[in-house]
Formats: C-alpha cells, structure tokens, sequence
C-alpha cells in the first residue's frame, strides 16, 4: 500500500498561507500629546521561527547593544507550527471518490477521500513597548471571530480548491519587566491557532462507468424456495452511456434510460419475417420501438440472428434497420427467445 510516491505540499501550503495573513501588520508612533498621531506607520517584520529563539537572541543582545548600538529590531513576529492531529469530528467515508481531468481511454483521474487533521499554529509578538504590542493585537483579533477561512489551491489534490478554516483560540501574554536596568524588557503576545486541513492521498486512475442496471423484484417471492428468482422481477431499469440508440440525431440526450424483462447481458435469438444483411458486431434499432442491440451472429435458419445488449422488446411488424448503413434492414416478426 505505502511506496506510491506523491506530494501535494499540504502542510508547506498552509504554513505559508498563515504566514501571509499576518504579513501587512503596521504600528503607528504617538506623539507628546496623546491625541496626535504619525502618519508614519512601522511595518511590523514576521519570519518562521520558534518564540524560545527569538527571546534568546533578544535578550542575548542586550550586550551587543550596549557596544554598537543596534539590536534585534522590535516591534517584530515570529510563528510556528506546534503539532498535527487527527479530527474525528469532520470525518467522511474513506472510499469516496472524486474524479478530475478529462476522459481518456473510457478511464479518470479519481482522488480518494482526503483525512481531516487539525495544525497547530502558534503566533508570537514580540514588543518593547504595551502599546506597540496592542495596536498589532487589536489588528489581528477582528478578523477571527473565532475563524477566518481562506481558499487554498491543490492541498486536496491536482486544480482543487478547498476552504481552510483558521481558527483562533485564545491569546496569553507575558511582561519581563523585572530585573536591573540593563534588562531590556519584552513584552509578549502568544495568538494559538487551529487549522483544519485535510490531507489528499494520490491519484489513481479508473474505468468509467456506462451502464447501470436496476432490477426491481417482488421479495416475497425472491426468497421462497419453491420459486424461481426470474419470476419474481417486475421490470429492469438499465441507464447507459454506450446505448445504440444514443447516437441518433432525434435522441434527446447521450444517455438512454429504459425499463423491460430484458437483460442487456443475454443473448437473444430474434425472428425476421425477411432475411436482412445484418453481420455481428452491427448495431440495430427498431424504427417503432426505438430500441436498440448489437447483432452476435446469425441462426441456423433464414431470417434468425442473435443479438446482446437488448434495452427491451422490438414492435411485431417493426422495421429494423442497421444503425450505420439505414438501407440494411429487416421486418421484425414477433419472435424473440433467450438462447
């Protein structure tokens, strides 16, 4: 089972996505009277990183500082991803299918169910200043209420798009505002985010379906032993793609539905009161009924030809003609038999 080799770069995907949200965060400076503002407006920088890295370098260039005068710029981002798990809450039937692309060779490109897991994302902001740290955090927590769902492209297999909610849920904070005066405080945010994300298995390939058949039965006598199963059918409901008659400039759509006792997969012995050129592999169809078969062979006698893929009974005194070449044709004489 494991070995197929495909990547549809789901998590790469996602982390990204979440990254942008964040990345058009500015601050503005106040003033000596508290009313005025700037109109300039600091861009708040954001990289992939752990918090525990960032506070380390913080407070490791304290140093720095004090000698050249430049440190790590703060206001500033960072986030991460924390953990993945399963969610049991959103999960769909493992063998659904999803077919995509075009058609080709009577086979699709199908996608299994993708699985639903929930990423762990935490958001930090770093700060020198409370004020600094709550105009990015009042920019952030409007949007989530306590989602925003973003559209994301092909995490769920090849041209899909799929609705990924973030979700926010909660928001703490630290102040190490204790410590000498050469301590350089930094004030913390910590946003911890929920993505729901599903996880697209790889692509296969299968057959299209053309044909379904429907048999509708009495079950009284489908499960009595001194009856036969055939006595029990009331009537037989095939939908097709391929049907003879679908490719008939007066039939109203490709697909044929049809209802009779005739099951397209047997073969049938059908009498003409003439003898018509058909030959196997001719597909026929009646002018009257406007049903349809494929002609196997010919009998033992003139005039009886055994055809398949019946879609139900042809009119007594009906002409049938062959659906490639309409001056091939034949009278049906009433008679039709299984073989």
């Amino acid at each position: 089972m494991l070995g197929n080799y495909f990547y549809n770069a789901t998590i790469r995907r996602v982390v990204s996505v979440f990254g942008t949200l964040f990345n058009n965060i500015k601050v503005a400076r106040f003033g000596s009277n508290a009313s005025s503002r700037s109109t300039d407006h600091i861009h708040v920088p954001i990289s992939y990183g752990p918090k525990e890295k960032f506070l380390a370098r913080i407070r490791s260039e304290v140093a720095i500082e004090a000698k050249s005068g430049i440190a790590i710029k703060l206001p500033r981002m960072s986030f991460e991803m924390t953990g993945i798990d399963y969610d049991t809450g959103t999960k769909l039937n493992k063998l659904n299918r999803r077919r995509t692309g075009s058609i080709s060779n009577n086979t699709q490109t199908t996608h299994f169910q993708s699985v639903p897991y929930n990423i762990g994302m935490q958001l930090n902001i770093f700060a020198k200043t409370q004020d600094d740290a709550l105009q990015i955090v009042e920019q952030i927590l409007p949007t989530f209420a306590p989602e925003y769902t973003v559209t994301i492209k092909d995490i769920d297999g090849p041209g899909s798009k799929t609705d990924v909610p973030f979700i926010l849920n909660g928001v703490s904070f630290t102040d190490d505002y204790e410590g000498d005066v050469a301590t350089r405080r930094t004030i913390t945010y910590t946003l911890d985010f929920q993505v729901r994300a599903k996880f697209a298995p790889g692509v296969g390939r299968s057959a299209i379906i053309k044909r379904v058949n429907t048999t509708l039965a009495d079950f009284d006598i489908l499960t009595n032993e001194n009856q036969s199963p055939k006595e029990s059918i009331f009537s037989q409901v095939s939908v097709s793609i391929d049907s003879p008659t679908a490719n008939q400039d007066d039939s109203p759509s490709k697909i044929k539905t049809f209802i009779s006792f005739i099951n397209p997969e047997d073969t049938y012995k059908v009498v003409f009161d003439d003898s018509p050129a058909f030959t196997a592999g001719q597909q026929i169809i009646g002018l009257t009924s406007a049903v349809g078969g494929v002609v196997t062979g010919t009998g033992d006698s003139p005039g009886e030809f055994f055809v398949n893929s019946l879609e139900g009974l042809f009119t007594a005194g009906e002409t049938i003609r062959n659906d490639e070449s309409p001056f091939i044709s034949g009278t049906f004489g009433g008679s039709i038999d299984i073989s």
